[in-house]
């Protein structure tokens, strides 16, 4: 239903200034809806890129760790792990961010960040799947994924 103002009569002065005040409001809900949508936007990147900043530097880190190694240095298990908590702790907020692009993109908003993200969430994924794989792997060779009814069990037909 359209209404002007000229629609009431002069008497309805309490009516006109509400319709004035409405159609204000009105008309500063869309600009507020286009502006928290930009803003929201930018603080999207944002975030992006500081993901994508820790990622960059948690790569140099890996890569500093692994040239020490192969030039002969001791490289201590505490800075290997810290390594692997802070890969998995960068993976924390992947999801959340995700369904926030996600979004945006659907209501036809491009997040310039998104592709670069996406590929560093999938790069530790991907390094964090090994590690566990690999710690599966190390559990299993000392013998830790076997109760000591397993090799009880499996001792009598060993000897």
């Amino acid at each position: 239903m359209s209404l002007s103002l000229e629609q009431f009569s002069t008497s309805d002065y309490s009516l006109q200034l509400a319709h004035k005040c409405v159609d204000d409001y009105s008309g500063k809900s869309d600009a507020m809806t286009k502006q928290l949508e930009a803003v929201e936007l930018q603080q999207l990147d944002d975030f992006l890129r500081s993901g994508i900043e820790a990622h960059n530097w948690l790569r140099r880190a890996q890569e500093v760790l692994q040239e020490a190694a192969r030039a002969g240095l001791s490289v201590s298990n505490d800075a290997k792990e810290a390594l692997d908590f802070l890969y998995r702790q960068w993976l924390g907020p992947c999801p959340h961010a995700e369904r926030r692009i996600e979004q945006q993109e659907k209501a036809g908003h491009p997040v310039a960040a998104a592709e670069e993200f996406r590929q560093a969430c999938q790069n530790v994924r991907n390094r964090v799947y090994a590690m566990e794989m690999h710690e599966a792997l190390e559990d299993a060779f000392e013998g830790r994924m076997f109760d000591d009814a397993f090799w009880t069990e499996a001792g009598k037909y060993l000897s």
